[in-house]
């Protein structure tokens, strides 16, 4: 399969834990198969950075894929994401309880695999979470962000075994066009934010207490 990395810089050997421990899933390579969502990566910080393309044989390494809803569920996913994202200490104290629930219940130490295929929260849609934390914002309105919208998945290699089997294909430089995409998707996630939370409460939508109580 042919994999994409948005950067700012040419990476022809990725470095085994080079990312930040704050990423969606820890320190890791992450990648995409969408050569589209890496050009919006690659041009974050609107200047036109680099798309580097991979080889990569899937098929030889142990995978978690949490985007597989026979296995595992959003909640899966939220736990591990709030495991490595930083948590402001306001809300971390606040909603220690929430927390350890998710924590204890659903995390999975994804160090004992070498490929994790999962949503991406990206820093426009990080705020959907951590509203499910709080209870403003119902799993089943999380899941209609992540599931059913146009988000996609990345994929996040983990262990060196991984990073070592990428193949170096070559780099492109993304076109003019892509300089303001990531600013824009920021806005409109804002919009989607603050028209979800604006809609009346259902009475069957579940919220994190909710599913606490239900769950003991």
């Amino acid at each position: 399969m042919k994999i994409y990395h948005g950067s700012n810089k040419i990476i022809d050997k990725p470095l085994y834990r080079g990312s930040s421990s704050t990423n969606d899933y820890g320190p890791a390579f992450y990648v995409t198969e969408d050569l589209y969502q890496a050009k919006i990566w690659a041009c974050k910080n609107k200047e036109i950075g680099i798309v580097n393309t991979y080889d990569f044989d899937l098929s030889k390494y142990k995978i978690l894929d949490l985007s597989d809803s026979n296995k595992y569920s959003i909640l899966n996913w939220v736990a591990i994401l709030l495991h490595y994202r930083k948590v402001s200490d306001s809300i971390s104290k606040t909603y220690k309880s929430v927390l350890d629930w998710l924590e204890d219940n659903y995390y999975i130490d994804i160090s004992k695999y070498d490929v994790v295929i999962g949503y991406r929260a990206d820093d426009a849609y990080y705020k959907f979470p951590i509203a499910f934390l709080t209870g403003s914002l119902s799993i089943n309105r999380l899941e209609q962000i992540y599931k059913a919208g146009n988000l996609g998945l990345q994929i996040v290699l983990i262990s060196k075994k991984a990073i070592d089997g990428l193949t170096f294909v070559n780099s492109i430089s993304p076109e003019k066009y892509f300089l303001d995409l990531n600013e824009k998707i920021t806005l409109e996630a804002k919009h989607t934010f603050d028209a979800l939370l604006e809609l009346p409460i259902d009475i069957n939508e579940q919220n994190v207490f909710d599913l606490m109580r239900g769950h003991k």
